[in-house]
């Protein structure tokens, strides 16, 4: 007898032809297709239930449950073996090289429910990075024929490398990208910063870079390159010296601050010495030098400031022909010249917007109604939307995949020695006294 899958006496149903493809077995009072013998006490289901309403024929049959059994047991299989456990933390490692193997512990029982000993997840941990650095290694045989392939898609790139003989380590890789060097010529601000920061791959290395800055204060690459090793040698001074002589040279104030803080410590000093170097000019400037040798408060401006205010509203006079003025305000007076772009005070030329003493003299001479449309004028181009697209105007073409780059006959490039550091490896670069971490 047969009825929605289920086989009473022995039969197991039509499980080619239910609804429910593997259905349910239920043998009563008779033999269940195993040779084992069951009643109504015995009841013996060996397929799923898949979501199928079980209904009863014949006699009556009662189910019963003697105890619930919630299965916490965590698993101490010896057959999670490295291998098994590395496929399924890779991309975890991979992100996160400096990962401690306890978290790698709390995740393998948090999603597998396995539990193994922290000897097994070193071996994880170092299976990973040794896969890791094997990439490494072979992406260093790629460098002539991505040099070769990014020289015929983007020309007038600027791509050097170089090795060293007599083993045809890697040594220096420069790219510069020709769009790059135009935006820059069109409409950066006239200036370049030069830094470099440690990789932190198995074989090391540095990485240089040059920045500067577009018409919207946002950076703007220049040129990239990576080297082996640089030394404690000061020699990007004598570099500049050397090559641009004409130009002025500024020091990160950072570490110029990191040096002062050694004999100056306190919150006082730290103000005077920003505002020392963010000063507009050389007034402002030698004002807070003044400050931090005295070690007093001192306002040198008082004097000016009680004979200004014996003018009134008559700040703006003229003293020069040819569009010289002089401003007098609570900052100081000041001379200008509207058609040469140049305050005393110095913010027009270094920010190329005209400062406030520009612009009362734009409103002076246009009036009022007309500042908005002025003022404009009188900013410099790089500062424009017109000069901003011209940055951008250049085209870094893609690259095709490795797969189609050509063939080059060259010496195959080795990866730079592996030197071991003493000591465990670091992370983060040495904070200075004071200085507050990440």
């Amino acid at each position: 007898m047969k009825r929605d899958g289920v086989g009473l006496d022995g039969d197991y149903g039509d499980e080619e032809n239910n609804d429910y493809g593997d259905g349910v077995g239920v043998g009563v009072d008779g033999d269940n297709g195993d040779g084992v013998d069951t009643d109504k006490s015995h009841v013996k289901v060996d397929k799923l239930l898949r979501g199928v309403p079980f209904q009863k024929d014949g006699n009556e049959i009662k189910f019963s449950v003697g105890q619930t059994f919630a299965n916490k047991e965590v698993c101490n299989n010896k057959e999670a073996k490295i291998k098994w456990i590395a496929s399924k933390f890779d991309s975890t490692v991979k992100s996160n090289p400096s990962i401690n193997v306890k978290v790698l512990c709390d995740l393998l029982l948090d999603k597998f429910n396995v539990s193994v000993n922290l000897k097994r997840l070193y071996g994880v941990k170092h299976r990973v990075l040794m896969k890791i650095r094997s990439d490494h290694a072979r992406s260093f045989k790629y460098p002539w024929q991505y040099a070769y392939t990014l020289n015929q898609t983007n020309p007038g790139a600027a791509i050097h490398m170089r090795v060293q003989k007599p083993l045809s380590t890697f040594h220096i890789l420069f790219l510069s990208f020709k769009a790059h060097k135009l935006g820059f010529l069109e409409g950066c601000r006239p200036f370049i910063g030069l830094d470099g920061c440690h990789l932190k791959g198995h074989y090391g290395g540095i990485l240089l870079s040059a920045m500067a800055l577009d018409a919207n204060s946002g950076m703007f690459p220049l040129a990239v390159c990576i080297c082996e090793k640089k030394t404690k040698q000061k020699g990007l001074i004598k570099a500049l010296s050397k090559h641009f002589p004409n130009t002025s040279k500024r020091f990160c104030v950072r570490h110029i601050y990191a040096n002062f803080r050694g004999s100056y410590c306190g919150d006082s000093f730290k103000k005077l010495f920003w505002k020392a170097s963010r000063s507009i000019n050389v007034y402002v400037f030698k004002a807070a030098l003044n400050d931090i040798v005295i070690r007093c408060d001192h306002v040198p401006n008082n004097m000016i400031k009680a004979f200004n205010s014996l003018f009134g509203t008559h700040r703006s006079q003229t003293y020069l022909r040819d569009q010289e003025y002089e401003i007098m305000g609570q900052d100081g007076t000041f001379a200008m010249k509207l058609r040469q772009y140049n305050c005393r005070c110095g913010s027009w030329q270094i920010s190329g917007i005209p400062c406030p003493h520009a612009m009362a003299v734009i409103s002076h001479n246009y009036g009022k109604e007309a500042l908005r449309d002025m003022v404009p004028r009188y900013v410099h181009q790089c500062l424009t939307k017109s000069a901003y697209m011209q940055i951008y105007m250049g085209m870094i073409h893609p690259v095709p995949n490795q797969k189609m780059w050509p063939e080059i006959k060259a010496d195959e490039v080795l990866p730079p020695p592996f030197q071991v550091q003493p000591g465990r490896p670091m992370m983060q670069r040495k904070r200075e006294s004071g200085e507050k971490g990440k």
